[in-house]
This record gives structure tokens, sequence and C-alpha cells, in this order.
């Protein structure tokens, strides 16, 4: 079939499109979308039809035989005629035994799958989590830069009236200066985001400034429960290693089966000087010397192989676990500890608004204690976001 590549990208573009018409969507559809669009996720599963496919044709016997002869004398007349069709039993069961370690490898890729699928979800949800504090800092920095320009201009006439030093005349316009080089960094920084989720959501690019509309909360959150141990015995990656460590005892088995011989009958037809005969014939394998013992070795050590890997894999869940759940008591400690500053700053702030709207403080002392509260806020920020990812991560372990 031939690809019609500037077809499939008009219709990409118009699927995209129609799944995100107005360029905004909350948390729950952007995943929804991803889920969906995502090419590794669309990728793995076609190779997991292909898998399945492959497994209802595992473990047929081999095709039938069938043998003709013919006998004549030089010169003269047939003398006899023959047809054997020949049939080979598997007694050793190794058919069987190929079609269950073909379905168990299927069973592993579908809970590989699940386990690739809840990974997405979690790197998705980071990378929103990521975009929404971009999008935060930045209409952070641009609300700040409105503020600092006023000061500058406040600076500038009360310079030029001999009410200011020098001194804090620059360091005013140094901080706006600075500012603005942060504001131009921070929106490079929020267009590269939002390119980014969108590559990962598997959308158009022409959705590069889509926004998502969930707002980051003002608290922090309250800690969430860390799986136990038992709990992760349970997890789609552990059962994918689980069903894959199946397979390859199966395939020990048939190892050892080929050990043992298989039976082939063919029972024939056979005219001979005029007569009728029937006859049966039996062969029957007979390994003496090698016995399968390479084929034996490979895959048992490909079961110790695999028995490593799901041992391996629990592990890191394990320390995963315990890694997450001291980051999340740290990161809650950080965000309470801001929150505290902000709120203690927020009071000391309004009081000096007050009194530079009556004359009664300088400002310097009104710039440095904004710069202050600004610089918190941002903190906070951080905080919040090391804190809200630590959850993501947790809510995705199993």
């Amino acid at each position: 079939m031939p690809l019609d590549l500037p077809q499939a990208s008009a219709q990409w573009e118009q699927v995209s499109h129609a799944l995100c018409p107005r360029g905004r969507m909350s948390t729950e559809q952007a995943v929804n979308i991803g889920l969906l669009l995502n090419p590794e996720l669309n990728k793995a599963r076609l190779s997991l039809m292909k898998k399945v496919s492959a497994a209802q044709y595992a473990g047929l016997w081999e095709d039938p035989s069938v043998g003709a002869d013919l006998e004549r004398i030089a010169g003269g007349p047939v003398s006899s005629r023959a047809l054997a069709p020949s049939l080979t039993l598997p007694l050793t069961g190794l058919p069987a035994l190929a079609k269950k370690a073909e379905e168990q490898y299927a069973a592993a890729d579908f809970l590989q799958l699940c386990a690739d699928e809840l990974a997405y979800r979690r790197s998705l949800e980071e990378k929103i989590l990521e975009v929404q504090v971009a999008h935060a800092r930045l209409e952070m920095m641009q609300e700040r830069q409105k503020v600092l320009a006023v000061e500058s201009e406040q600076a500038e006439r009360l310079l030029k009236a001999g009410e200011m030093d020098l001194t804090d005349y620059h360091i005013i316009r140094r901080r706006e200066g600075d500012m603005h080089q942060e504001l131009q960094a921070q929106e490079t920084t929020h267009l590269k985001l939002h390119q980014e989720l969108i590559a990962l959501m598997g959308l158009h690019p022409s959705l590069a400034h889509a926004e998502i509309t969930d707002e980051l909360p003002t608290h922090a959150p309250a800690a969430m429960p860390i799986p136990s141990a038992e709990e992760l015995l349970y997890t789609p990656s552990v059962l994918a290693q689980l069903e894959g460590y199946k397979a390859t005892e199966t395939e020990l088995r048939a190892e050892i089966r080929k050990q043992y011989p298989d039976l082939k009958i063919a029972p024939g037809y056979l005219r001979e000087d005029g007569e009728h005969k029937v006859t049966l014939g039996a062969e029957i394998s007979l390994p003496l010397w090698n016995r399968n013992r390479k084929g034996i070795a490979e895959a048992g050590g490909e079961r110790t192989l695999k028995a490593h890997e799901v041992v391996t894999t629990w592990h890191n869940l394990l320390r995963e676990a315990d890694n997450l759940r001291a980051r999340q008591e740290l990161a809650e400690q950080h965000c309470r500890a801001e929150e505290e500053r902000i709120a203690a700053l927020r009071g000391a702030a309004e009081q000096r608004e007050q009194l530079f709207g009556m004359g009664e403080t300088t400002l310097p002392a009104v710039a440095e204690a904004r710069h202050e509260a600004y610089v918190r806020r941002l903190n906070f920020l951080e905080n919040m976001q090391e804190l809200l990812g630590v959850q993501i991560a947790i809510r995705y372990l199993h």
C-alpha cells in the first residue's frame, strides 16, 4: 500500500484541531489526547497486535508428507506401485509448549504496554506541571516588570529632585534591567516547554501555543500515601516481568522435551504383481549423544536472567518508593515554611506600602520589601513544583 505523506500530514493537523478546537484543554483532556495520539504508544500497540496475531498460529503440527514409488523392470511392465503418506506425532508435546510460550510472551507484552501507558501518563503530567509553573513564573515576572517600571520612573523623578541617593537609584534600575533579561529567558523557556508538551501528546505543531486550563494550587496539598512493598508486587511492570519469566520456564521445558523422541507413522498402499497390499511404517528418532544439552543450557541461562530482571524491577520500585517518601516529606516542609515566610512578608509589605503612601518611608525601602516578596513567591513556586512532581510520581508508581 503506497503512503501518501501529504495527505497523512493534513489528516494529522485536522485530527489535532478537532481534538483541541479552542487551543485550551484540561489536564485530563490532555492525557486522553496523548494516549490516543502519542506515536510511541501507538507503535507499541501495533507491536502487541502483531505478537497476539502470531501467537494464534504458534505450536502447529508439522505438515504431513506423501511419498510415491513406481517400480518397473527395464523393458518390461510396471511391477509395483506404492503410495505412503506420513505424519509426525509430537509425543513430546512441543507444539503445545510452543503455543503456551507465545501466549505468555503476548501476555507479558500486554502488561508491559500497560506499564508504558502508566509511565507515559506520568511523564505527560510532569510536563504539564512544568508548563503550568513556567506560565505562572511568566505572569509573575510580567507583573513584576510593571512594578519595576513604575519604581524606575519614581526613582528618576526623585533623583532629579535631589531626594534619592545615586546608589539606590542604580540598584532600582539594575533590577529593572535584570528583570527584562529574566523575562526574555522565561518567554523562551515557556515556548520550548509548550512545544515539548505538544510533541509528547502527538498533536500537530500548529497547536504549540495551546494552554492548560487547570490552575496550580495556592497552598501545599496534603501528603499522599506511599504504596507498600506488597502493593508494588502487582504493578504492571513487575507482572510483565513475571509473565516473561513464566515464558522462559515454558521454553526450558520445551528444550528438555526435545531430548525425547518423536514418532513418525506412515500408512501406505502397495500394488505389486497384481496384488493389493496395505503397509504401515514407523520411524522414531534416537537422541543418544546430543540430547539437546546446548539448547537446555541456553534456555536455563535465559530463565536465570529473566528471574534477575524480575527481582531487579521490584527492587527498583522499592527504592523509588522510599526516595519519593523522603522527597515528599522534605518538599512539604519547604512549602509550609515558605508559606509562613510569605504570610509574614505580606503583612510587613502592606504596612510599608501604607507608610510610603503617607510619605513616612522611602522608595528604596519599599522597593526592597517588594523585591523580597517577589523572591519568596518564586521560591514557593519552585518548592510547590517539587512537591506536586513527587506526588505525580507517587500516583503512578503502582
